[in-house]
């Protein structure tokens, strides 16, 4: 009866040349007992398996926020760098714009009082 719920190649094989009268070795049931235990401990394996890259998939997703987070405190720092370089150069700028203004203005002086001679106090 454990024959007919094996669908082992062999096992079908054997039965069907039993009923045609051949003599054949006896078939082990203990061979599709064991291909039953195979198929088991392969499943078990196979789940273990699925459950380990479970884990490694969830281990990835934890890693991958934490490197995201790090990744955007690292713009901000280089963000916060970057305004306050920005607010210094514009202030150097403004700082030298007003030093140019004021030498134009003592050079424009200096060439109304040659060419006119107007002194002014």
């Amino acid at each position: 009866m454990e024959e007919t719920k094996c669908m082992n190649p062999d096992a079908l094989h054997y039965r069907f040349r039993t009923q045609m009268g051949v003599k054949v070795e006896p078939f082990k049931k203990s061979s599709c007992m064991q291909e039953v235990r195979d198929e088991r401990t392969n499943v078990s394996d196979s789940v273990d398996s699925i459950v380990e890259v479970e884990k490694l998939k969830l281990e990835m997703k934890m890693l991958e926020t934490a490197l995201q987070g790090a990744v955007r405190q690292a713009q901000a720092i280089v963000n916060e760098g970057m305004s306050q370089r920005a607010v210094h150069q514009a202030m150097f700028e403004s700082i030298a714009l007003m030093g140019a203004n004021l030498l134009q203005i003592y050079l424009l002086q200096l060439l109304f009082e040659r060419k006119f001679g107007i002194f002014r106090v």
